[in-house]
């Protein structure tokens, strides 16, 4: 093979290109080997790669190369012998040589022509076994002695370096009558293409063809070889146009780099436009990814508008999500508001509490209406005892001092009672304070007052305090003035004095009847009776006969001149006092008081009562009602503090104060 290769390498340069033959995709190795070029084991298609095959050795011609171009060995019995007109190289029982080395064109090298293969065609001739006493100098085959034959090709570079080295056996065939149908049937057609590994830049071949007669008889009895014609195959340098047609190809990286740059400039940041396509890459994908994105202010207006759609009003969606925060902010805004009516609601009540049964603080603003339009709307209502007192005075002047046309109903009043003997007119007299008048047992209780009863209305407190005894008292101080006044006036009038007639039976005979009306009755008989008792036996003056006023005991009898009958008797009483007759009023108003609290049917009605009983238990004689004060009394005479020696030494002695801090320090 190597020797055909460098044959047509060399005739290459000799042969005109008309005799070239071109190859296409039906032309497949024989051997089984691939082209370079296509991958395959057949050419390439010629519109895509043209692959042609120029013969470059052939020894049927008289053109060089020929068997007579090469050399034989010294002392070989090797031979080139001209048969039937054409060269055959005949070899003998001596193991020879011929060989021949061929040199390519640098010119053919230069001008960018690669090697892809070859194709050869010969005949061999190998049908002697003949042998010298049965003796083979190699194996026999079959029991034949076949002669020996090998071919050998060496390729070499331009610094002489072996870059391709082939060798073919043919020792092993047998052609004795190998082709029966031809004149000679002892000669065997060889027909090889073959595809070099890859494309060869050959600088230098050697061609060797080695063979002798194994049986080692002496003539012409060894192989032989004719008709040979070897032809290279080449093409352009595939590496040159297209470097990435192999992994082996010069410059195949920098090639595949370029390809996968142009075809992806994201391959490598070292391609060329790496940065603009990473950009565009990246605002495809998103345009926000940089203000110089395409589309980057309507993408980040519509992200705008998807995070918050108050972004701008030309955001869809923009009317509801400014309804939805004006109604956040304000359930008023409008009524379609979720909470509107529950706001309105608070609203109308914040501003009155009257609007609706269900604001806070409802009942209490309409008690607080209702007591404004009327007092005595509910006992709690402030002005309510004043009121009810108005009211009962409407309907009975005499039902408290403070009524207006109380003085004539009481005027009125006294017109149809009697007087009671010491001339003092029985009245209601509102006292605030109290007399314990001796003989009278207290049987006056105090009112229990209502606790301060507190309405809260949204931020207002209103609080009612009832400070009744100190009310009252201030109401009815004119009042017991004018009674004191009144008692003054009648100690200043003279009293004239007042005579029983005691019967037998201890009776008077004042009137034909009781006080209360009836005749020959008991009266009062509950304790009305013993206070006014008490009050009738106040200390008595006697009249003795002679007209002089001697003091007699409570319950004497002084005999009277003025009445015939026997064993009536006549008792004096002495004259009242003015602290006395507070006392009597006292007596009375008290009587009077317990009686109403008996008779009163509500609560409102006891409640008044017992507040003018607290205003009378109050009461103390002599207090100063105008100056609100007591007589001050020097309790002790107006002497300097003690000053001597042994108080002095009292008050420096140390244990005094230690004395006076047990006193005063309790921790």
């Amino acid at each position: 093979m190597v020797l055909s290769l460098v044959a047509s390498v060399f005739l290459l340069c000799c042969y005109s290109s008309s005799s070239a033959q071109q190859l296409g995709i039906t032309d497949c190795s024989t051997d089984g080997s691939v082209n370079f070029i296509t991958g395959t084991t057949c050419a390439e298609d010629p519109s895509t790669h043209l692959q042609q095959s120029q013969p470059l050795f052939d020894s049927t011609q008289n053109v060089l190369p020929n068997f007579q171009s090469g050399t034989l060995n010294s002392n070989a019995t090797a031979n080139i012998v001209t048969w039937n007109g054409n060269d055959e190289l005949w070899f003998q029982h001596t193991q020879d040589t011929w060989e021949l080395s061929i040199a390519i064109n640098q010119a053919l090298r230069s001008a960018g022509i690669k090697i892809d293969g070859y194709h050869m065609q010969m005949e061999i001739f190998n049908k002697n076994h003949n042998t010298i006493g049965g003796n083979c100098l190699v194996a026999k085959t079959n029991g034949k002695c076949l002669d020996v034959l090998e071919l050998k090709v060496v390729g070499y570079d331009a610094a002489g370096n072996v870059i391709s080295t082939e060798t073919y056996d043919y020792s092993g065939l047998d052609t004795h009558n190998i082709n029966p149908n031809l004149a000679d049937p002892n000669w065997s057609q060889q027909n090889i293409l073959a595809w070099a590994p890859t494309q060869l830049e050959v600088a230098n071949v050697q061609v060797e063809i080695f063979g002798y007669d194994a049986g080692y008889w002496a003539g012409n009895y060894g192989p032989r070889v004719k008709n040979m014609v070897g032809s290279v195959i080449y093409s352009a340098d595939i590496c040159a146009s297209n470097p990435l047609h192999d992994a082996t190809c010069s410059g195949y990286g920098n090639a595949l780099f370029t390809q996968a740059c142009t075809a992806n400039p994201l391959f490598d940041p070292a391609c060329p436009g790496y940065a603009n396509a990473l950009l565009t890459q990246q605002c495809t994908a998103n345009p926000l990814t940089d203000p110089a994105c395409p589309g980057y202010a309507n993408a980040y207006y519509n992200q705008q508008c998807s995070l918050n759609p108050l972004f701008d009003s030309g955001c869809t969606g923009y009317a509801q999500a400014y309804f939805n925060q004006q109604c956040k902010l304000d359930p008023l805004y409008d009524s379609g508001c979720t909470g509107y009516q529950t706001a309105y609601l608070n609203q109308q009540c914040s501003l009155d509490p009257l609007y609706d049964p269900q604001c806070t603080g409802y009942d209490a603003a309409y008690q607080l209406q209702q007591c404004d339009l009327d007092a005595l709307y509910d006992i709690t209502c402030i002005g309510y005892q004043q009121a009810y007192i108005e009211q009962q005075c409407q309907s009975d002047p005499l039902y408290d001092v403070t009524c207006i046309g109380y003085n004539e109903a009481i005027a009125l009043q006294d017109a149809t009672e009697e007087y009671v003997d010491d001339g003092i007119v029985d009245t209601d007299i509102d006292i605030v304070g109290i007399t314990i008048v001796e003989g009278v047992p207290n049987v006056m209780t105090l009112p229990e007052i209502p606790p301060v009863q507190i309405i809260e209305l949204e931020s207002t407190i209103i609080e009612e305090e009832y400070n009744m005894v100190e009310g009252d008292a201030l109401a009815m101080e004119d009042d017991i003035e004018r009674e004191i006044a009144e008692l003054e006036r009648v100690e200043e009038e003279p009293v004239e004095e007042e005579i029983v007639v005691i019967t037998e039976n201890g009776s008077d005979e004042e009137t034909p009847g009781d006080k209360d009306g009836s005749v020959g009755g008991q009266g009062e008989t509950t304790s009305e009776d013993d206070i006014e008792k008490e009050i009738a036996e106040l200390e008595e003056i006697e009249i003795t006969e002679d007209g002089s006023d001697e003091e007699l005991a409570d319950g004497d009898i002084v005999p009277s001149e003025e009445i015939d009958e026997p064993e009536k008797k006549k008792v004096v009483k002495k004259k009242t006092s003015k602290d006395e007759k507070i006392k009597m009023l006292l007596a009375k108003k008290a009587i009077e008081l317990t009686k109403r609290v008996e008779e009163s049917v509500s609560i409102e009605q006891q409640m008044l009562v017992q507040r003018q009983l607290l205003a009378l238990i109050s009461y103390v004689p002599g207090f100063d009602y105008s100056e609100k004060k007591l007589p001050q009394v020097n309790f002790y005479p107006p002497k300097p503090v003690v000053d001597h020696a042994y108080a002095r030494w009292f008050l420096n002695d140390p244990n005094f104060v230690a004395m006076e801090d047990l006193q005063y320090n309790f921790n």
